[in-house]
């Protein structure tokens, strides 16, 4: 019997695990169709550093809130604090790669992908599966009001759907490999293109 209990937890982590691989697939589903050849360059803009400066004051306005609402001592908000800081500086050093590389040079567009799409996709994986346990289990204990994060979490999706799409749109036109930047470029051999 202990057996098929342990079997029944795998399956759930198993089936949470690929809701939160749902959630960024359908999410971010308008970059899978985009065709990049061209090679990632680490490139940005001075307004993506603003950015960055806002994201990393939203950490420390977290990482302050939660120490001071659990009671954490000084070395558990340092590790969490350092854990935010971090996976926010990767997660906007390779959106600006993204987007330099999809050749998205708007500004409000950067914005909108670096401060809303891409913490929302990393939110919405890492939460995906606490939301669906968490929805079922209080399903089970006779509150159904928690079931009402399911939606939520379904509109968050969409709306990133959206968002990626409407920042996808403006893509400038780039050249998709090294044979049309060859060909754009003036031959050293008279006569020759």
């Amino acid at each position: 019997m202990e057996f098929l209990g342990f079997l029944f937890v795998i399956a759930i982590l198993v089936a949470v695990i690929a809701a939160a691989v749902a959630y960024l697939r359908i999410m971010l589903k308008p970059m899978r169709r985009v065709e990049t050849n061209v090679r990632p360059a680490s490139q940005f803009v001075l307004a993506d550093i603003f950015w960055l400066m806002l994201l990393v004051q939203a950490c420390l306005g977290a990482t302050s809130f939660m120490a001071k609402a659990w009671y954490w001592n000084q070395t558990i908000t340092i590790i969490v604090g350092g854990y935010l800081l971090l996976s926010t500086g990767i997660l906007w050093w390779r959106s600006v790669g993204t987007l330099t590389a999809l050749g998205i040079c708007h500004a409000g567009r950067r914005a909108v992908f670096l401060v809303l799409v891409a913490p929302m996709a990393a939110v919405g994986a890492v939460a995906t599966p606490g939301v669906i346990i968490v929805a079922f289990v209080a399903l089970f204990n006779g509150e159904p009001l928690y079931m009402l994060m399911l939606p939520a979490l379904a509109l968050t999706c969409f709306v990133g759907r959206l968002l990626t799409a409407w920042v996808l749109a403006g893509m400038e036109s780039m050249p998709t490999g090294d044979e049309d930047v060859l060909a754009e470029t003036p031959s050293a051999v008279p006569g020759e293109r």
